[in-house]
């Protein structure tokens, strides 16, 4: 049975704005709980709208009754931390919590300014962080405009605040993904298989529908929760989070958050890993313009409302406990400019949620094979005066040309100090560049290339001076290995050759020979984004899944085949993998 006002009798609260005179009520009116049914208010409630407050706002010493329920007591005290805000902050945020759009138009000269005043902020506070490290690295990824301007419209344009999350997000990024990985887009291909199960359990997904202001929903069901282990389930949560983040390119960049434990979905609520994803939730570069936890009984409903009372006061003054039936919370949310619809899908069944979830993954795969054609049809073609880092020794001009640079000023780097070192240096990168020559490297998804930011460069320049230092050591070393390369190559001489067997030479229509193509197209784009010893063991590992059925063979000068060691057999296969990258 229902109100007047269109609410539940059992809702845990709602968010109604009466004309009260007195300012503290003012403000307090904000945030009104019906923890009873509403025989609760008083009788003239329908009537009056100056006297809506219910009774323990208004009766008892400093405005509690002194008959207080504990869930009366504990909406006293979210009403006291909303106090802490001023009442226009308080109306931002309600604004936000009911659909109501923000018009804020972003005038050019203004972004400028904050941006520069977001840059001024960071130079403050990230000393010894992950988002030094990735400045370092590559700063054009760190200081690129649109990237910055999500921040700042998260936090409503304050550059300090901004400056805050853009730290904490990279230090996210960092103890989720690796250093490898932080000035990089995040792909499927960086995650598991244990981090895509947790993605396509439907704990979460994102709603094909949007609340009235054209804002986002992203749906937490904790019963499907289920994961291997925690970083599992962040790594899957964080792609998804950023997925949403880069549709979000308008000043109206909010997302609401709805965690739903009713019905279907209602079963064991798991605590484990809560802190990093309420962590993960506030570093992503959004602005959550609602919170909202949905219960269908009250003991689970007053957890929520104590676990709010820890959260900072402006996120405070956006979370709102609902307790009801599937069908009150339609009606609850719906006030809240939350369609109706965007509920009722999830009332079919868990499967809707499963195969909502695999088409949404679907999608993304989809994405990001047209992304990565897109830029196989827009490679850069490197000139002959480019210097280039393709992970294998290249005897183009540009590399010949640096490195007889290098061998000229060896003596001078080996004598000169750390400051005279860091000066050839940028004389020798000076000196490539006057010719329109370019340091360039393989981009993230191996397909095509992009140039090194300059600190980067400094690293290559100093390791290729002590490569050469260390030259004669290093060739002696490799004529080492080549000669016991050499002798340890042929194992056994074998007679029949058998269809799963890999062929040395031109043999291109041999089925072991297909079936190692295949595996390696399958494991390119994990081995070209991978680090040195990752790669051996992908290529390790290929070796001995061909092994478990068959050899790979050699042929000998007296026209049988010899099998060979493992050595030989993983650099055939590297030797594969740099082949499906040239293409």
């Amino acid at each position: 049975m229902h109100s007047t006002w269109g609410i539940p009798r059992n809702s845990e609260d709602a968010v109604l704005q009466f004309p009260v005179a007195n300012g503290e009520l003012t403000r307090r009116n904000l945030y009104i709980s019906h923890n009873e049914t509403m025989s609760t208010v008083p009788n003239s409630y329908q009537e009056d709208t100056s006297q809506c407050l219910p009774s323990h706002f208004l009766g008892g010493a400093n405005g509690v009754n002194q008959k207080t329920k504990p869930s009366d007591e504990v909406d006293e005290l979210l009403v006291q931390g909303l106090n802490r805000l001023t009442f226009d902050e308080l109306q931002k945020e309600q604004d936000d919590l009911h659909g109501v759009a923000d018009d804020t138009a972003e005038r050019a000269e203004r972004m400028t300014r904050l941006l520069g005043c977001l840059d001024d902020h960071l130079k403050e506070v990230k000393a010894g962080t992950a988002y030094e490290s990735a400045e370092r690295i590559n700063k054009d990824y760190v200081s690129e405009r649109d990237f910055r301007l999500r921040f700042l419209r998260a936090n409503r344009y304050d550059p300090q605040a901004s400056a805050d999350q853009m730290i904490r997000f990279f230090d996210t990024k960092l103890n989720l993904f690796g250093k490898d990985k932080l000035v990089k887009d995040i792909c499927l291909s960086d995650l598991d298989e244990d981090d895509v199960e947790c993605l396509l359990n439907g704990s979460t997904f994102l709603s094909d529908y949007k609340d009235r202001a054209g804002r986002c929903i992203i749906f937490h069901l904790p019963a499907l929760r289920g994961y291997k282990s925690a970083e599992n389930e962040l790594r899957a949560r964080y792609y998804l989070y950023m997925h949403v983040c880069q549709s979000l390119n308008s000043p109206n960049c909010g997302i609401v958050v709805i965690v739903y434990h009713v019905g279907h979905f209602k079963g064991t609520l798991k605590g484990a890993n809560t802190k990093q994803i309420t962590l993960l939730l506030l570093g992503m570069p959004w602005r959550i313009v609602g919170s909202h936890m949905c219960f269908e009984h009250a003991p689970s409903a007053m957890l929520a409302k104590a676990a709010a009372l820890v959260a900072p006061s402006k996120m405070r003054a956006k979370m709102r406990v609902h307790r009801g039936t599937h069908m009150e919370l339609q009606y609850i949310l719906g006030s809240y400019g939350i369609p109706r619809r965007s509920v009722q899908q999830l009332f079919l069944s868990q499967d809707f949620v499963f195969d909502h979830q695999l088409s949404w993954y679907h999608d993304c795969i989809e994405k990001e094979t047209a992304s990565q054609q897109f830029r196989i049809n827009n490679l850069i073609a490197p000139n002959e005066n480019d210097v280039l880092y393709l992970g294998r020794k290249v005897t183009g001009a540009g590399n010949e040309r640096l490195l007889s640079l290098a061998a000229q000023h060896a003596d001078w780097y080996s004598n000169g100090n750390s400051k005279e070192r860091r000066t050839l240096i940028d004389l020798i990168i000076e000196e490539v560049r006057k010719k329109n020559g370019r340091f360039l490297k393989p981009d993230s998804t191996g397909t095509s290339l992009e140039e090194l930011p300059t600190e980067e460069i400094r690293v290559k320049i100093t390791q290729l001076f002590r490569n050469l230092k260390q030259r004669s050591r290093v060739s002696s070393h490799k004529v080492s290995a080549a000669s016991h390369s050499e002798s340890a190559e042929t194992v056994q001489l074998v007679e029949n050759v058998r269809k799963e067997d890999v062929l040395f030479g031109r043999v291109y229509d041999h089925p072991g020979n297909k079936g190692l193509r295949k595996l390696v197209e399958f494991k390119s784009v994990e081995y070209n984004s991978s680090t040195r010893g990752r790669k051996k063991e992908i290529a390790d590992s290929i070796v001995a899944d061909v092994k478990r059925r068959g050899r790979f063979l050699k042929p000998t000068e007296a026209g049988k085949w010899a099998e060979v060691n493992d050595r030989v057999a993983e650099m055939k296969v590297s030797n594969h993998f740099r082949n499906v990258r040239r293409r």
